[in-house]
């Protein structure tokens, strides 16, 4: 540093601010000064700052409030599901006070009736996620579920529900905020209990967050919407192939993520769910927003059958994002039996496209 600051119009500018936790967090500070920077140098001026700080430090940490704050905040960040399990991560916090270490806070996830323990996960960029006129120590809002291992949704029961967080203090337990679990971006997610023949489909917005807990029989099986170009069992590797489109009304999907697909084997007890991929398709008869409503088996390398047991099952497909979730009318009879296997594809009125 030392040799550096002997050369002519060497400019340091260090950035202080607890709200830079990591190297890219650096940029957005110093855009302005850059850009400065290269058009006085575009003008023929050369600047001469030599060394400079930006951002607000932070010397000592804010207190807590003297009284309990009642207002809670919960962010839900993402989610994803692995069967009959979800596994969300949330923001949960009382507003203005620092959550810096683990155990600062009771957590809890109410879905309906239902709830569900939460634990903390140290994430510095929680800090500036939920900044707010001044820093508050957020280090520690960040929440998942107890060992990470999920929340089991088998035994929730039929209909929609409110999913909400509970927060408390260790110390002050019977003193609870109840806030609503909200999103800065749609968020749909759905999972699957196979025994108990049902889907979970979480929604969340910026309004609040909600779980529809549904029978698939009772979803209406679109017909007009559903056109199926290959459906079939490849001879040289006994693998399932399916592609096709299906575009639900309400249905977005003109970027990748916009919405997704499943594969549904239903034997009337048993719900196997396989995830399908997405291809570009775009449509003359149809608008760009549904260019890839078009699902595939993942990677067109086909489905693997031969690790299910010997039934028969029914064959349809689900869509869903953070607005939709609807399903095709049957698509096909898969027979796995000691014999063999066979698909029999049922052959019903489809779309022009």
């Amino acid at each position: 540093m030392t040799a550096l600051e002997r050369l002519n119009n060497f400019n340091l500018i260090k950035t202080n601010s607890p709200l830079v936790t990591e190297h890219i967090d650096v940029t957005p500070y110093n855009v302005p000064v850059i850009q400065g920077l290269c058009l006085l140098t575009l003008d023929g001026i050369t600047p001469s700052i030599p060394f400079a700080e930006n951002g607000k430090p932070r010397n000592i940490a804010p207190q807590a409030p003297d009284s309990f704050a009642q207002t809670g905040r919960a962010m839900l960040l993402q989610t994803h599901s692995e069967g009959s399990r979800i596994f969300p991560e949330i923001d949960t916090f009382i507003v203005g006070d620092p959550v810096n270490t683990h155990g600062t806070l009771n957590r809890n996830l109410l879905v309906g009736n239902a709830r569900f323990r939460l634990g903390s996960v140290i994430d510095k960029r929680a800090s500036w996620r939920n900044f707010d006129k001044r820093f508050v120590d957020y280090s520690a809002a960040k929440s998942a579920t107890l060992a990470h291992r999920g929340i089991d949704i088998s035994d929730l029961p039929e209909g929609r529900h409110r999913v909400v967080a509970e927060i408390s203090y260790p110390g002050n337990p019977q003193e609870v905020v109840t806030t609503e679990v909200r999103s800065k971006r749609p968020i749909g997610c759905l999972a699957v209990s196979a025994r108990q023949h049902r889907l979970f489909f979480l929604q969340a917005a910026a309004e609040g967050t909600t779980a529809t807990v549904v029978d698939p029989d009772t979803l209406p099986s679109h017909n007009s919407c559903v056109h199926v170009d290959v459906l079939g069992i490849n001879a040289s590797d006994h693998r399932l192939r399916l592609r096709g489109r299906f575009f639900p009304p309400g249905l977005i999907a003109e970027q990748w993520g916009d919405c997704e697909y499943r594969l549904m084997l239903d034997d009337g007890q048993l719900l196997t769910s396989i995830e399908l991929g997405l291809l570009d398709r775009p449509h003359e008869s149809l608008p760009n927003t549904l260019r890839r409503a078009y699902f595939s088996d993942m990677n067109l390398e086909g489905i693997d059958i031969s690790g299910l047991p010997r039934r028969r099952y029914l064959l349809y497909v689900v869509a869903f994002n953070a607005s939709v979730l609807a399903r095709t009318r049957p698509l096909g009879i898969l027979d796995c039996s000691n014999k063999g296997t066979s698909l029999d594809a049922i052959t019903q009125r489809q779309s022009e496209v």
